[in-house]
This record gives structure tokens, C-alpha cells and sequence, in this order.
């Protein structure tokens, strides 16, 4: 018999995780790129790791925000703003 565990991250104590993740897939989505893809790229690291970035359940680390927002042409400052803040730039 296969018992399936479910994994409880419990993202709400880790609302800086989603954030990050979320402005990563919006400033993609603006460009017309494929997130997943480009972050296999750009971080050289396997899909699944990224799959548990997007996630929030493996924190992006520094370098690879600031990375990130060279690839993108954005300030790593962007990723960690809130919804109305880019809004409002």
C-alpha cells in the first residue's frame, strides 16, 4: 500500500519566500519569458529546485536575487516590493 505524506511548508510564516517568488514570475510574464525555464538558466540548478523556489518552499538566496534582477534589467529592491508599490513606480 502507498501512503502519500503531504508536505506542510506552512508559507505563511515565510510571506518574504512568496513575494519574492511572485515578482519574479510577474517581471517575467512582462517580458514574455518563460519563468521556470529561465531560472533553470540563469541559476543553473535543476527543475525541481526551482519548482520549490516558486514554491516558497526553498528561499531564493541573496546572489541569486541580485542575479536574477541583472537578467532581468531590474533592481533586486523590486523583487522584494510589494504589489502596490510597483504599482505606483
Amino acid at each position: 500500500m502507498l501512503v502519500r505524506m503531504s508536505v506542510n511548508t506552512n508559507n505563511a510564516k515565510h510571506p518574504t519566500r512568496l513575494l519574492v517568488a511572485q515578482n519574479i514570475r510577474s517581471e517575467c510574464r512582462k517580458r514574455f519569458i518563460r519563468t521556470h525555464a529561465f531560472l533553470v538558466d540563469v541559476l543553473n540548478v535543476h527543475p525541481s529546485t526551482v519548482s520549490r523556489k516558486l514554491k516558497g518552499t526553498v528561499p531564493f538566496s541573496t546572489d541569486e536575487v541580485a542575479l536574477i534582477a541583472e537578467r532581468l534589467d531590474i533592481s533586486p529592491a523590486d523583487l522584494f516590493a510589494e504589489a502596490e508599490q510597483q504599482e505606483a513606480a
